[in-house]
C-alpha cells in the first residue's frame, strides 16, 4: 500500500506539523478549565502563552515526542492536535494523546477520524507493533471514541483522579497493529 500525501489524511481531518503561529491558539484552550480538565488527571490550571510557547520549542526538539496540529480537511481550520509519545523503540510501542481544543469542533468525529489517522501513521511509517493511552473513565465521549478506532479496554487504574470531591478511575486502552489492520 502506497500512501504518499494521503498518509496524514482521514476522511473529516488532515495532520500537519505544529507551526509557531498556532501557539497562540493552544494557549488560549490550554487556559480553557473544562478543556485542561479532560486532558490532564493534576490541577486544571491555565497556561500563559509564554509557557506555551516554551512547550513548543521543546517538543519540537523531542525525541521521544510526535506532535501534530489537527485540521479540518475542507478548509484548513484548526482544532486541535495529537501525537505519540513515551516511545518504547524495544516493544515498538508509544502511548497516543489527542485533544480537541475548539468546542465547536466536539462530537462532531473529528476525534475519531484525527486518532485513526494517527495509528494509519504509527503503524505504516513508524512501524510501531502497539499504541497504547489513558483516559478518564467519565470521559464517556472520548472512550466511545476510542473504541470506534479500534482501541480495546486493558485495565484500569482505580480511583487515581480526585476532582469535585469524589474519585474517578483511569482507563488504560490499547491496540495492536494486527487488531488494526483487522
Amino acid at each position: 500500500m502506497i500512501l504518499g500525501s494521503e498518509l496524514l489524511q482521514g476522511k473529516l481531518v488532515k495532520l500537519t506539523v505544529l507551526e509557531k503561529s498556532d501557539v497562540p491558539q493552544f494557549a488560549a484552550w490550554f487556559s480553557d478549565i473544562e478543556f485542561l480538565r479532560l486532558m490532564s488527571p493534576f490541577q486544571a490550571y491555565p497556561v500563559s502563552l509564554e509557557e506555551e510557547e516554551a512547550w513548543y520549542e521543546n517538543q519540537r526538539k523531542s525525541e521521544n515526542e510526535m506532535n501534530f496540529a489537527i485540521r479540518v480537511l475542507e478548509d484548513s481550520r484548526l482544532i486541535g492536535s495529537c501525537g505519540l509519545k513515551n516511545f518504547n523503540y524495544a516493544a515498538a510501542g508509544a502511548e497516543l494523546g489527542i485533544g480537541i481544543g475548539d468546542p465547536e469542533a466536539r462530537g462532531k468525529g473529528y476525534g475519531t477520524d484525527a486518532v485513526k489517522t494517527l495509528l494509519k501513521f504509527a503503524f505504516l511509517e513508524l512501524n510501531l507493533h502497539r499504541v497504547g493511552l489513558q483516559v478518564f473513565s467519565d470521559n464517556a465521549r472520548a472512550i466511545s471514541s476510542y473504541k470506534k478506532a479500534g482501541f480495546q479496554q486493558e485495565g484500569i487504574i482505580r480511583e487515581a483522579i480526585r476532582r469535585d470531591g469524589k474519585y474517578t478511575d483511569i482507563v488504560m486502552m490499547g491496540i495492536l497493529r494486527r487488531e488494526w489492520e483487522a
